[in-house]
């Protein structure tokens, strides 16, 4: 196969023609079709809209195979875990990032110690805590604030930037068509784990507390150059799918140490690690050809409001004049999503929250009942009648008595999948690696319409020839970089070397190399980055044999 059926679409026209021409089925083409001509009217240039949607298909072939790299913060090992309990904002252990704060709930703070994306974005990191502190309008924060912005003069984190020169090097001068995504949520959320085998050694990352040895991860796995698999392969078969020797995505117990990598169930039987370049956990979408039903890896999704559409209630309090204060005695100055805690707290409720009405006491929502009806309309929730018997479609609910009863809708969100499957229909030999990235429509910093992991996404790749999926990301770590060739590259890091504090020159100059841009927002008459730095990106091309 010839490099030239590399297939790349980024715009919504080529993402529907790819779509028709696998014969995608028809109501996901129709949504498609809607989707794009409801945000892109006639004659709309598909740079002046804020999200793109893009789609790379890298074949392997008798000259080429497909590389991979694993890109991670330096201080990943002690970077913190991310409470999510619902009762409260997200907040890490301050002193696990190097915070002098017992609870770390600033989204921007809680990565102080990430790797900036771009020489732009940690130019932009190091302004805004400045302006944050001059400002001084967040007194609690000043200790943080100070202690982060000395943390921006380390000169390792610039260096090894995850779109930097170092990190362009590892693609050499021979390769064709890189794709660099993010895997912002390694050892940030729990499930999210990864195992690498590079310089400094073989070393896993995961989740502080991470119970390994009750779980089983769906991983894609990256082999090093000129490795031959042998009997590996025919063992692993039924666990997943290869693609060559170059990689797989394959179900795997992780270990703490030696021998690292097993395969399920059989507890002796060893993965030879020293092979492998890393394996990196995702979430299962497709698997063996099927949409893996959303119940049997909902918790998997620390961030539930990956999974369902839930109203930000402390929202209401904009139009309330004294400060709202949830139900579980905490100040809602951060974002307060209803029905999170419910959900996390009880994982059978949100099982059966992904394809039935669900019923909650209103006082374990942490909210009044005047706000949780107004944040349900502003989320495009509608009352059904007073009878909770009437609340039978998704975006329905009704407050009855002491109880809600709702039908929750499924969240559209930002989302990078990787997927292995065939170009050709039935034939599994010729393998490809499938990037999909769905961006953002950002709007005063808010998502608004966008794809569904398991209604859209989901089937779009099926109907392209996918048979394993992986969700690898979502939210604002969505982005994808392609640079089609070492011309290419260079040219990319003439301009990112030359990169200022200008967010708005820097994403016009770089426009023509993300396929799908990193989000931001406008402020002031300002673009601002709304993700700066990551713990982990990943990056895959083809090289030549």
């Amino acid at each position: 196969m010839s490099s030239d059926l590399v297939q790349v679409r980024t715009t919504p026209d080529e993402v529907i023609e790819l779509a028709r021409q696998r014969r995608v089925d028809g109501r996901v083409w129709t949504k498609l079709q809607r989707f794009f001509r409801r945000h892109c009217q006639p004659g709309t240039k598909f740079e002046d809209v804020d999200f793109r949607t893009s789609v790379v298909v890298l074949p392997a072939d008798e000259q080429w195979r497909l590389r991979g790299h694993l890109h991670c913060t330096p201080y990943l090992d002690s970077a913190g875990l991310l409470v999510r309990s619902g009762l409260s904002a997200p907040y890490v252990s301050g002193p696990s990032i190097g915070l002098p704060s017992a609870a770390v709930e600033d989204p921007e703070l809680q990565r102080a110690r990430c790797l900036p994306l771009t020489r732009a974005s940690h130019l932009q990191t190091t302004s805004e805590l400045k302006r944050r502190l001059r400002n001084g309008e967040e007194t609690h924060l000043k200790e943080d604030l100070e202690c982060a912005l000395a943390m921006q003069g380390d000169e390792q984190l610039l260096d090894h930037r995850h779109l930097g020169p170092r990190r362009l090097n590892q693609l050499g001068e021979d390769f064709e068509n890189a794709v660099f995504q993010g895997a912002g949520d390694l050892s940030f959320n729990e499930w999210n784990v990864a195992f690498c085998n590079d310089a400094n050694g073989k070393r896993c990352f995961m989740p502080e507390g991470e119970p390994v040895s009750d779980r089983t991860y769906r991983c894609l796995v990256v082999f090093k150059p000129g490795s031959r698999l042998g009997d590996f392969k025919s063992r692993a078969a039924r666990f997943g799918a290869f693609i060559g020797d170059s990689l797989a995505v394959l179900e795997l117990r992780v270990l703490r140490g030696h021998p690292w990598l097993l395969l399920p169930p059989e507890r002796c039987n060893a993965v030879p690690t020293d092979c492998i370049e890393f394996a990196i956990f995702g979430k299962s979408i497709l698997w063996e050809g099927d949409v893996v039903k959303k119940s049997t890896i909902v918790e998997q999704f620390r961030d539930i409001r990956h999974v369902f559409l839930l109203p930000d209630v402390s929202k209401a309090k904009d139009t309330r004049q004294s400060p709202v204060f949830t139900g579980f005695g905490y100040d809602t100055s951060g974002s307060f999503w209803l029905l999170e805690a419910a959900l996390r707290k009880n994982s059978n409720l949100a099982r059966l929250a992904c394809y039935a009405p669900i019923s909650v006491p209103v006082h374990e929502l942490g909210a009044t009942r005047h706000d949780i009806e107004a944040q349900l309309g502003e989320s495009k929730y509608y009352q059904a009648c007073e009878s909770p018997r009437a609340v039978r479609r998704a975006g329905q609910y009704c407050l009855h008595g002491k109880e809600l009863y709702i039908y929750l809708r499924a969240s559209p969100y930002p989302c990078t999948i990787l997927a292995i499957g065939s170009q050709v229909p039935d034939k599994t030999e010729s393998e490809s690696l499938y990037l999909l990235a769905f961006g953002h429509e950002v709007a005063l910093g808010e998502f608004r319409g966008g794809f569904r992991l398991w209604e859209d996404c989901a089937q779009i790749l099926k109907g392209l020839g996918a048979r394993y999926a992986l969700g690898m990301d979502e939210g604002f770590d969505v982005f994808q970089l392609l640079l089609r060739n070492a011309g290419h590259k260079k040219a990319f890091e003439e301009v990112e070397e030359c990169a200022s504090g200008d967010v708005e020159k820097s994403i016009a100059e770089t426009r023509s190399f993300f396929t799908v841009p990193p989000a931001f927002k406008s402020e002031g008459g300002q673009k601002l980055l709304l993700r700066r730095a990551m713990r982990a990106t990943l990056a895959f091309w083809r090289a030549p044999l």
